[in-house]
């Protein structure tokens, strides 16, 4: 039997989608924070929105998720959202002899968030 020497990825496969269920009253404004840095972007848009955007955060370096409801609007509505985070860790080298496990593994692993919003009074 022969063995292959491959440097190890992290665990950083595509991770399951998450859903969050919040509440926002008509005509106020519900801010989504990730819980880690990386890039944001809206991959299906809401229905009723008056915004419905990513933005950045006070801090200037975190992305965020800004949703008004539209006028009058009362209801359910969604939104999904695409977290790209890149993950970096250090290799391994499979279990071979004289591999080098000092090399670092550079990964992307993105994330769908799906926001179930309920727009009350």
């Amino acid at each position: 039997l022969a063995q292959s020497c491959t440097k190890q990825l992290p665990d950083a496969r595509e991770q399951a989608e998450q859903v969050i269920n919040a509440t926002v009253a008509a005509g106020q404004t519900y801010i989504f924070t990730p819980p880690s840095s990386g890039s944001l972007s809206v991959s299906r848009q809401a229905a009723h929105f008056e915004v419905s955007e990513v933005g950045i955060g006070k801090d200037n370096s975190t992305s965020i998720y800004q949703y008004t409801p539209a006028a009058g609007y009362k209801g359910n509505d969604e939104v999904s959202l695409m977290s790209i985070n890149t993950v970096s860790a250090l290799g391994s080298s499979g279990g071979c002899q004289g591999g080098n496990n000092g090399g670092t593994i550079t990964t992307t692993v993105s994330k769908t968030i799906v926001i179930k919003l309920t727009v009350t009074d």
